[in-house]
């Protein structure tokens, strides 16, 4: 990986392998996602980039039912045989974990009713587990969070 500071508060970071690799950046609010072998990106802003960078599948989750009622959450692309966190909220935004061991992580979720809704496992990366959604949780969105490594994955809405 390269990261290149071209002043202004700009700078460019590429990977390049011949594995499928992925890179996030956070920065100046917002988050960015590139996928491949071959990963540039550039921003301005403050230079306060978080950099999350593996090999393998991008860590993924969905939500599949009917709410109220049974749905089911889906991952994969998770590092094998950790804990991985469940948040919910009512709401997206770009909320920062302020304290624990994924502080200053920043989520996809706003801070509607924001809470850790359960810790499970990893598994072998991939899984899923059923759950039943009573109708405060309709509508809503639900981010997984891999501790540790605090690698998050895309939000998923509740149907």
């Amino acid at each position: 990986m390269t990261i290149r500071h071209t002043g202004n508060n700009i700078a460019s970071a590429a990977f390049v392998d011949n594995a499928t690799e992925y890179g996030t950046g956070v920065h100046g609010g917002y988050t960015t996602t590139y996928d491949g072998p071959t990963m540039t990106f550039t921003y301005t802003g403050p230079l306060v980039a978080k950099l999350h960078y593996g090999s393998g599948a991008r860590y993924t989750c969905s939500i599949t039912g009917t709410c109220p009622g049974t749905v089911r959450l889906s991952w994969s692309g998770a590092r094998p045989n950790i804990q991985q966190g469940i948040v919910f909220a009512r709401n997206t935004g770009n909320f920062v974990i302020p304290s624990g061991p994924c502080q200053g992580t920043q989520l996809g979720l706003g801070t509607n009713q924001l809470q850790l809704y359960n810790t499970i496992g990893t598994g072998n990366g991939a899984g899923s587990v059923n759950a039943q959604a009573g109708p405060g949780a309709c509508g809503g969105f639900v981010q997984l969070i891999q501790v540790p490594g605090c690698q998050t994955s895309n939000v998923a809405q509740v149907p």
